[in-house]
């Protein structure tokens, strides 16, 4: 086995102007310049030793701005004595945690064999001082042939499915962090290898949720067992509370920490289908219906959520106030002006008018609202005045044949069914009218006679086509008619 050997490497901070120095305050952590000296030993004539090394990159993992790598690529200096080289960082680091790595190879510009290595988990103060974990002040990397003891670096962790290169300590007597010669460090799993697969090189690849302990050795020297851990795989699904309309989709997403396959597969109780990507399609049926997505890494590992299925919100399926040309839906559409300067569909007298809809949403009931016009001479329940017949004046709304509403209405001195029905109602004339001689209708061209009505009724409904019949049975258009206005059609969940 090759005696492991080392470069010097001093290691030092600068604040980097304007992002604070050494201390103080709260607020996010400032991101510091590192300076770090290199002492180069004379070259060595055995091309695969350390001191063969024209280069060297220095890392500090994961600690640049957006989380990128702050890397310095160092070149030997010219000629074969030993010499001592300082550098500071192009780019500023975070302080707080780092992995620092040093990588020394062959031919310069970082090209060639990797003849040695360093590394070590470690703090970047926020005067740009670097530090162990432990608080210790980091002391330097030295070129020495003398190793005394060996550790695993403690505090690592790998994500099931990672692979990296695990990171070990060796120091000389004075404690001192010696670089190691590429090949010269054995790994081994004493514990737990069914949690981490481990090379011999020291290439550890997370396997399943745990800890493994593992130990290192260097010229016969053995660490310590170090507990390496592969933290938990953990499911969760992002959206807490879905819900969807029957016939409508929703996408559901997963987060998956602690694998780095973050891929799911989705299941559901009922009450439609999901794809793979998690896009659930609801069916017609509502309901609360169990959404599961399960680790495809780690089957074990699952998150549920309670999906919703509800009906669709109320949707105005028709609306119209006659005010422009009455639309082809209307199976008479017949639009009048009333004396007093209300446009509106009518006058009809003993007449049925059909509205027509199609492509209604899915609903389970169906709200109609409109003004109804009663005008001039109505009679309501009575049967004949003075012995001659002029009633009753009915007049109704039917839904696929069925009656909606049927009833009479008077403007005479006579009673009326509504708000009730006919037959079997009986109210005094205008009972529940909301105007009274507003349009300017007269009786005789001497008295006002009308009245509007605002009626507002809600039928069970679920089809996909409506028709509304409105209709009367009067004695003409003479004596009695009547009009509809601003009459809107919702559709209920």
């Amino acid at each position: 086995m090759r005696r492991a050997s080392a470069f010097l490497l001093v290691l030092a901070g600068v604040a980097l102007a304007g992002c604070g120095g050494g201390g103080g305050g709260g607020g996010s952590a400032p991101y510091v310049s590192v300076q770090f000296t290199i002492d180069w030993p004379a070259r060595s004539r055995a091309l695969d030793a350390p001191t063969a090394a024209l280069s060297a990159i220095v890392t500090f993992v994961g600690v640049g701005r957006g989380g990128a790598d702050v890397i310095a690529s160092v070149d030997r200096p010219d000629g074969t004595s030993s010499a001592s080289q300082s550098v500071t960082t192009t780019s500023a680091a975070r302080s707080g945690h780092a992995e620092l790595r040093v990588l020394y190879y062959a031919e310069r510009g970082g090209r060639g064999d990797v003849v040695a290595r360093a590394g070590a988990l470690i703090t970047i103060g926020t005067s740009g001082s670097l530090y162990g974990l432990d608080g210790s002040l980091l002391g330097k990397l030295s070129y020495s042939s003398d190793i005394r003891a060996v550790s695993v670096a403690p505090g690592q962790q790998l994500l099931v499915g990672e692979t990296r290169d695990l990171l070990c300590h060796a120091t000389d007597a004075n404690g001192t962090l010696l670089a190691i010669a590429e090949g010269s460090v054995f790994w081994d799993v004493v514990a737990g290898a069914e949690r981490v697969a481990c090379t011999q090189a020291g290439s550890a690849t997370g396997v399943s949720s745990g800890t493994s302990y593992i130990t290192a050795s260097v010229n016969g020297l053995v660490s310590a067992p170090e507990a390496v851990t592969v933290p938990p795989v953990v499911v969760r699904i992002d959206q807490r509370n879905p819900s969807v309309v029957t016939g409508g989709s929703v996408a559901l997403t997963a987060t998956v920490s602690g694998a780095v396959n973050t891929a799911v597969t989705w299941s559901v109780s009922g009450g439609g289908t999901i794809l793979p990507s998690g896009a659930f399609a609801a069916g017609d049926t509502t309901g609360t219906f169990t959404v599961t997505a399960t680790s495809c890494v780690d089957p074990s590992q699952s998150d549920s959520v309670e999906l919703t299925i509800n009906l669709p919100s109320s949707v105005i399926v028709y609306t119209n106030d006659f005010e422009a040309a009455v639309g082809a839906e209307w199976s008479r559409p017949r639009a009048t002006q009333s004396p007093s300067g209300r446009r509106f569909l009518g006058e009809f007298a003993d007449d049925t008018v059909t509205l027509v809809l199609d492509g209604l949403p899915r609903h389970s009931s169906l709200r109609v609202a409109f003004d109804l016009y009663i005008i001039l001479g109505w009679d309501g329940l009575q049967d004949d005045y003075q012995g001659a017949p002029v009633g009753p004046d009915v007049w109704w709304l039917k839904l696929a044949g069925s009656d909606v509403l049927r009833t009479t209405f008077a403007n005479n001195n006579f009673a009326q069914s509504y708000p009730g029905s006919y037959p079997g109602a009986a109210y005094p004339r205008r009972t529940g009218a909301v105007e009274v001689d507003t349009l300017g209708y007269l009786f005789g061209q001497q008295y006002p006679l009308d009245a509007v009505y605002r009626i507002d009724l809600v039928v069970p409904h679920s089809g996909q086509a409506a028709d509304l019949e409105f209709g009367a049975v009067l004695q003409g258009v003479r004596d009695e008619t009547w009009g509809l206005d601003n009459l809107t059609v919702q559709a209920n969940p």
